[in-house]
């Protein structure tokens, strides 16, 4: 399953909410294809009131180990109660400044050889590749 930029849950940011779990633990489940989160997610089905607060913040840390580059999973800076994916765009612009990210106007300038890359065109939308047969990670605008 490919992770999709954008929000999974949103409208709670109560640590101990049971929604959270249910929706962290079956994106979790999705995700995981090789099984390596089980024991997570049975304790995430086990949870109440009371480890729930660690739970969700297990389960977050392991949704992160899922996230396309230069992405993490949890709330964007301006709205608490809205969990998903979301791209780190002060750590895009960082390396780009820095030189660790390379960027070009349009994929065919991208070389051969070139592992990770951003995309960004005329207007200022931004999107991620990496070298797999040059696959699209993200975009944005």
């Amino acid at each position: 399953m490919k992770v999709e930029i954008g929000s999974v849950i949103h409208g709670t940011q109560v640590p101990h909410d049971i929604t959270l779990i249910v929706a962290f633990g079956t994106l979790l489940g999705q995700l995981d294809e090789k099984d390596e989160w089980l024991g997570l997610l049975n304790d995430a089905q086990d949870a109440d009131e009371e480890n729930a607060p660690e739970i969700v913040a297990d389960l977050i840390d392991a949704l992160n180990e899922f996230a396309p580059p230069y992405c993490y999973f949890g709330t964007p800076e301006d709205d608490d109660s809205d969990f998903g994916f979301w791209v780190d765009i002060d750590r895009v612009r960082e390396d780009i400044n820095d030189g660790e990210l390379e960027v070009y106007a349009d994929t065919g300038d991208i070389p051969p050889d070139t592992h990770i890359a951003a995309v960004i065109n005329e207007r200022g939308n931004c999107t991620l590749f990496t070298r797999t047969a040059l696959e699209e990670r993200w975009g944005i605008v």
